[in-house]
């Protein structure tokens, strides 16, 4: 009984310390200190037009698929190979390898399909 006072006062107080606001002090950039310099933002986003963006997103969410596909892979052969005759585990391991294909085949669908678009799109603009 008595522990479970202190762990709920010990759990209260980190509560409470994750609500404290705390000042931060930001350094100008460049060294510059008074309160007449302007700051200059920079677009982090280096795309200059949808098109340009839509193209970088589409190449981000292909490599992490990628990684998501060859480590679901890597899962299916772990489970194949702990499954050790186990006729449920090993088509468990099966539906993991299947729907893995089955959604790397959706990514690189998904590349092929806004290529074609994107030389459709520039064929007729020309």
């Amino acid at each position: 009984m008595n522990k479970n006072i202190i762990a709920n006062i010990l759990a209260t107080l980190v509560i409470m310390l994750m609500f404290v606001a705390v000042p931060v002090f930001a350094a100008p950039p460049n060294g510059s200190t008074g309160p007449g310099d302007t700051l200059i933002f920079t677009n982090p986003i280096k795309a200059t037009s949808l098109q340009e963006f839509l193209k970088d997103l589409l190449r981000v969410v292909t490599m992490l698929g990628a990684i998501v596909v060859v480590f679901f892979i890597i899962l299916a052969g772990f489970n194949y190979v702990t499954a050790r005759g186990d006729e449920k585990k090993i088509q468990s391991a099966t539906k993991t390898l299947t729907w893995t294909a089955v959604g790397a085949a959706v990514i690189l669908g998904a590349q092929v399909i806004a290529t074609a678009i994107q030389g459709t799109v520039n064929q007729l603009g020309n």
